[in-house]
């Protein structure tokens, strides 16, 4: 019995043994992997360290910007590397991050294309539309000249804004009692507008204006259309009518300006007219078939009124357009952002900065630079500017020759923000 390997005590001695045996091995594997996991940590912090710790903005834009320009990918890239840094935290504005860089090439003299992350962003507005159907616009709606400029008008209103509200107007405002543009343009009769009411005798436009000014404001731009016939009361004297509408009229715009800045662009046609035309006595002329003036009123913001124009709301190929005009109410006018570009380039100057020039000087007698110019915010709208005749230099040994970005320059961002 005393030989037996199963006694209890030879077997508590080889369990006890086999167990120390497993568990060194077992810890030694842990202590392997704690190790690996801890090398691990220690390098990517190392990485992660050096990364930030070499990081320089101003180094990384001297490297980005060797080709002249700093395009939207690399704009973005550097954004998100500079922000990871904490004393970069402010750049996560992009436009922040965007005049840093401009002013860091500026103060190195260096002529630098970069991306401009702002982006013009264009508030819905609704256009009120008002017909004033006073007698002396019967003669107009008797013909098509008219009713076909007001329905191209109103077709071309759809490209700025789906909500287009049709009125009548003479001593109050009409509703339209239909939204169809087509059916408001060829519906217009005396007929109806005797149907709808309202004083239609006297014309006191000051009233008109002031009706059609208290439906305008930052979401709501305005559309007058009328032959701005000031129709006195009988027995009042004309020139004194005149005057106290002047006055009237001056007061009504004065006190919205007031409210809110206003623009004003009016646009000048003509209609073949066939009908009663009252003189200064209010004494009746029969006209049959002459080409009358009437004019098209818009008034709303200056961002409304500059994508009137654009847009050419009133088309100047329109065989019945005679003339526009616009007019701002702002005192401080937007300046005209432009910089030196290469083309057009003769003889040889040096890039001081992006918008001048220095040690100029001539090929045969002959010097000559181009400009990227921007007139995107101009009232006038960015046709206006490619029209060849309106560059008249004072001197005549100098010329100016105009012309808009085609589609390859406006993708190019050599030209991001510039429009001729």
């Amino acid at each position: 019995m005393t030989s037996t390997l199963t006694s209890p005590r030879s077997h508590k001695t080889y369990d006890l043994g086999f167990r120390l045996k497993s568990q060194i091995k077992n810890n030694y594997i842990l202590m392997k992997h704690k190790a690996f996991i801890l090398l691990l940590l220690v390098t990517l912090s190392l990485i992660v360290c050096s990364c930030r710790k070499n990081f320089n903005l101003q180094s990384e834009l001297n490297q980005i910007a060797q080709d002249n320009v700093v395009t939207q990918k690399e704009f973005l890239d550097l954004q998100t590397a500079a922000t990871k840094e904490k004393k970069y935290e402010r750049f996560k504005n992009r436009e922040e991050l965007y005049n840093y860089i401009n002013k860091f090439f500026t103060k190195k003299k260096l002529v630098v294309e970069v991306w401009n992350p702002t982006r013009i962003t264009t508030a819905k507005f609704n256009i009120n539309v008002f017909f004033e159907n006073s007698f002396s616009m019967d003669g107009y709606i008797s013909q098509a000249d008219l009713k076909s400029s007001i329905y191209d008008m109103l077709v071309n209103l759809k490209q700025l804004t789906s909500s287009i509200n049709l009125n009548y107007i003479n001593s109050s405002i009409i509703k339209a009692s239909s939204s169809d543009i087509k059916l408001f343009s060829s519906g217009l009769t005396p007929q109806l507008f005797k149907k709808m009411g309202g004083k239609r005798w006297n014309s006191d436009i000051a009233e008109v204006l002031e009706n059609v000014l208290s439906q305008t404001d930052q979401n709501n731009a305005s559309i007058l259309i009328s032959d701005f016939v000031f129709s006195p009361p009988k027995k009042i004297n004309a020139v004194s009518y005149l005057k106290l509408q002047e006055v009237a009229i001056k007061d009504k715009f004065q006190d919205k300006l007031n409210k809110q800045n206003l623009a004003l662009a009016i646009f000048q046609m003509k209609a073949n007219f066939q009908g009663d035309y009252y003189d200064h006595n209010s004494k009746t002329i029969k006209l049959a078939g002459v080409d009358r003036p009437y004019y098209i009123w818009f008034i709303g913001t200056e961002e409304q009124v500059r994508q009137a124009v654009d847009k050419q709301i009133v088309s100047t190929n329109d065989p019945h357009f005679l003339n526009s005009v616009v007019i701002s109410s702002t005192k401080t006018p937007f300046p005209i952002q432009y910089k030196v570009i290469n083309k057009g380039k003769v003889g040889n100057y040096k890039f001081k900065k992006s918008d001048e020039i220095s040690d100029a000087t001539a090929d045969n007698g002959n010097f000559g630079f181009g400009l990227a110019v921007n007139f995107a915010k101009r009232l006038k709208g960015v046709k206006y500017f490619s029209e060849q005749k309106i560059y008249q230099p004072n001197n005549t040994d100098y010329s100016i020759n105009v012309r808009s970005l085609n589609l390859v320059e406006l993708s190019s961002p050599s030209y991001s923000g510039y429009t001729h």
